[in-house]
């Protein structure tokens, strides 16, 4: 599999870095930008974020990106099968 997709590079970042995790990719979020919205454990944030600028694609084209993490809510990811979510929407409402 191709690391360069954002969708297989926020995975292994979910993975290495928290305990569990959801990330959503809007690529229709504005004209020239693609939205990542991470919803981590509040202790995991600031690593997650660290990690993820310095992880292609995103290290590479950080100009294209824009990056919301916000606090993992306590019920969610809670299921051995699905610690870790990416989505890719082109909705506005998550």
């Amino acid at each position: 599999m191709n690391d360069k997709h954002e969708d297989y590079a926020l995975f292994q970042l979910l993975n290495k870095h928290c305990t569990r995790g959801v990330a959503v990719i809007d690529p229709n979020h504005g004209i020239d930008s693609i939205c990542v919205i991470v919803q981590v454990l509040v202790e995991e944030q600031e690593a997650f974020t660290k990690a993820f600028w310095q992880t292609e694609p995103f290290k590479s084209m950080y100009q294209f990106f824009s990056l919301s993490v916000s606090n993992l809510s306590w019920y969610k990811c809670r299921l051995k099968q699905s610690k870790y979510q990416v989505f890719i929407s082109n909705q506005r409402k998550y």
